[in-house]
Parts: C-alpha cells; structure tokens; sequence
C-alpha cells in the first residue's frame, strides 16, 4: 500500500487522461486507513514468506485478498473516492475472472470521452459515465461482464468499442479523429496504471510480452522518482534510496546519471537486463516480486543453485539466462509472424511531449518520439532484432537453437539477416519504420 501510495503522489500512477490539473488530487485515497478499519491480516501464496498481500472482509459485502496495482486503478484512476464502490469493485473483477487493470482502463477511457463531450448518456443506456461515479462505474462493471446493452460493445475491446462510438458519433465532436485516440492502449491492450511519461515506462510498454503485464521495467528510476515522497520514509532514508539508485544504474549502464528520469540513453540496458531477470522467475515457476524487479535480491545465481539440487543434476546462472533470452526470442518471433513490426512498438500518440499531470512530479518528465526511437535502437541492437522491422535476426535465433523457428519466419519471407541489414545500411542511418498508432478506424 507505501508504494501505491507514493506512485499516486509522485504523479506516475493515474496521471493520464481524465487528470489533466485535477484539484488536490494526491491528498486522497488513504488505502491505509480502509486495512486499518477492514484489514484481517496479511497473506501471499502457499508457502511464500514474502506476504504481499492483505486481506480483507468487509460486512455486507465480502471477502478477498488485494495487493498492488488492485489499489489505484478503479479508484484513483477514476476519481473514484467511494472506497467501499472500490472493494466491491475489485471484488467482483475477482469473482468473474475479469483483469481489474484491462476493466479499469477502459472505464477510464469512457470517463474521459465524456468529459471531452464524446460520450452520452444516449449512448451507455441513460447512464452519464463520469469521473468519479460510482453509479457509472457499478453499471459499466456489471453490463460488461453480463453482455447487456452498451456493455456487450465493451467487452469485446477498445478498438471494437471505438468503432462502434465512431460509426455514432459526428466526426466534428470526436475533434476529428477517432475515440480511439484517447484509449490509454498498446495494440489494443489497456495499458498499466503507470502512465508513459516517465522514459522507461514508455519504452517497457513498447517493446513488452503485454502492455498491462509489465515485466521489463528500471526500477531505480522508479524510485528516484517515488522515494521523496514515499510514506513513513525519515528523508536520510529517501536520500540514501536515491543515491544508492544512481550508484546502481551508473555500474549497469556506464551512465553516470542513468537515473535521472530526464536521461533516455541507459533506458535500454536496464529494460532489456529487468526482462532477462524476469524471464527466469516465469520459467522455474516462482515470483518475480522476489527478484531486483522489486528490490528484492533473488537472481539467476540462486535459482541455479536451487535448480541444481532439485533436479539432481547442473543447472548454471548462464543456462537461465540463455533459456530467458530464448524465451523472449521465440515471443517476439510469434509476435511478429502475427504482424508486429517495428512501428507497433510504441505508446498512444497524444502521450509525446505530455509531462506529468500532477503530485510531486507535476509538470516535469515526459516522453519525446526521438526519445522513444532512440531507446527502440539500443534495445534492438541489445537483443540481436532487426532495427528496421523489429523481428530477431536469423543469427539471433540460430544462437539460441531457434533454427525451425527461423525457417518457419523465412518461409513468410520476413526472416532478416544481420549481414544483408549492415550491408543495405552501413551507416546504420537508414531511416527507420515510422512510429505511430492509426487514430481513424473508420471512414466518414
């Protein structure tokens, strides 16, 4: 709940659409003051001594167990102050096997089109969506999941939902452009709670598995930027946490200040090393919550000693990393023979040039598109894909005994090989495929 807390207050958690100069916004959601009053202890999964977890029941409305991003994101993310709307809320997201974070972003997106007088209540059953409903948000929660009049639209997505807004809604008061120009999305996937402003949430958003997964992540710049307002934090700590980030980003990059949130040049290493790390803990089937993905000091080094005496035979920290390396690999590979290129690594367009929209931060960070593309470069380059298009060398693959795989993306004829990419490109300044999300997704 601490770092909930100091996300919403720092400005990167709940700072996109719909916040935009919105009035003392940092000074609410108390999270803590809910498991004082409704908190029956704290728990994790069998067997973890971590307990990341707390869990709650709450009279007349249930049970259940909540923790990270289950905070913000259908509260502070829509203004939603009605704490017990909240947890039931969550709850429900729960009962129904629904992805609280892919629900919470698309109620989010509505909210917003109202506001901007996209969106009527003529449209979502005589129910204005507005920031801060409870009413709006129970009745979107519940059609959505029940299939019932505008909900049936919702649950099948955002690019479906704006295609149905567009075919309805005068071109003239969309601004001329799609709905889907405001969708907090990557290819189509709701996006985290964490907005993009900060450079190397942009880039993980990019280049990830899933938008609203996020695994790649540099989390010392994560905390240079929330530790100066982190809760229950005396400042010497907040000061050490800082320093001890710019230490540690500086060795694993080479980049004196590859902390500061201003700086985009190590972005790529850390993100590209923050997957590897995380990779790992996907495959042995434990948590990356106990990894440096949270501050945490488990590593391929301790997997593999623990591996070794399980499986009664070596397992070294190198055979993880390759294995993690070729998971990743045979990912992108499936990615990109179902089409993702190069150009579909990025973050909405309205997101560029956009600072922080509140809290401690407020005004300050931001992404620019040459930033951005700059990143895309040096991961490219780190993970052996072509820079061009985004899919992983012939040589990449072969490394990593991916041959049938090379030759299935050969037979689509859009297999790259590294030698002929340097020899039609030198200089390495061949111009790139340009980023950028369609916004019309119909014709008027």
């Amino acid at each position: 709940m601490n770092a909930e807390t100091a996300y919403v207050r720092s400005g990167i958690e709940c700072g996109g659409d719909g916040h935009e100069g919105a009035s003392s916004f940092e000074d609410k959601y108390y999270f803590r003051d809910f498991y004082k009053e409704w908190g029956h202890r704290r728990t994790g999964c069998a067997g973890c001594p971590v307990h990341c977890m707390e869990n709650y029941r709450v009279p007349g409305i249930g049970g259940t167990v909540i923790s990270c991003e289950l905070y913000p994101q259908l509260s502070a993310e829509l203004r939603n102050d009605d704490m017990l709307n909240w947890f039931e809320q969550v709850r429900l997201c729960q009962q129904m096997g629904i992805d609280n974070t892919s629900m919470a972003m698309t109620i989010q997106w509505l909210m917003e089109l109202h506001e901007l007088g996209v969106l009527d209540a003529s449209l979502t059953d005589g129910i204005p969506i507005e920031f801060g409903s409870s009413q709006a948000i129970d009745y979107l929660m519940r059609a959505t999941v029940g299939r019932t009049g505008f909900g049936d639209v919702v649950a099948g997505g955002m690019k479906a939902t704006a295609e149905y807004l567009d075919a309805r809604v005068p071109l003239e008061r969309r601004g001329g452009r799609s709905t889907y120009h405001h969708a907090m999305q990557v290819n189509n996937n709701p996006m985290y709670g964490i907005n993009p402003r900060v450079k190397s949430m942009a880039l993980s958003y990019s280049i990830g598995r899933r938008s609203d997964c996020i695994q790649d992540l540099n989390m010392q710049e994560f905390d240079v930027i929330t530790a100066p307002i982190y809760p229950d934090w005396s400042e010497a700590d907040r000061k050490a946490a800082v320093e001890h980030d710019y230490v540690v980003s500086a060795a694993q990059t080479g980049i004196e200040d590859a902390a500061d949130p201003a700086v985009w040049q190590g972005n790529a290493k850390v993100v590209s090393d923050m997957g590897v790390t995380t990779g790992v803990p996907d495959m042995v089937g434990t948590c990356k919550w106990h990894t440096p993905w949270l501050f945490m000091d488990i590593k391929p080094k301790q997997y593999a000693k623990a591996l070794t005496a399980g499986l009664g035979r070596p397992v070294t920290e190198d055979d993880l990393t390759a294995a993690s390396l070729r998971l990743r690999n045979v990912e992108r590979a499936l990615e990109c023979k179902l089409g993702r290129r190069r150009e579909n690594d990025t973050v909405p367009e309205k997101e560029f040039g956009k600072p922080v929209s509140h809290g401690l931060w407020k005004g300050k960070l931001g992404i620019e598109r040459d930033e951005l593309e700059g990143m895309k470069d040096m991961y490219y380059d780190l993970r052996g894909w072509d820079p061009k298009t985004g899919i992983p060398f012939k040589e990449t693959l072969t490394e990593f005994g991916l041959d049938d795989i090379a030759q299935d993306l050969d037979a689509l004829g859009i297999l790259p090989e590294r030698a002929a990419a340097a020899a039609a490109d030198p200089a390495g300044d061949e111009p790139r495929g340009e980023a950028g999300q369609t916004e019309e997704l119909v014709t008027d």
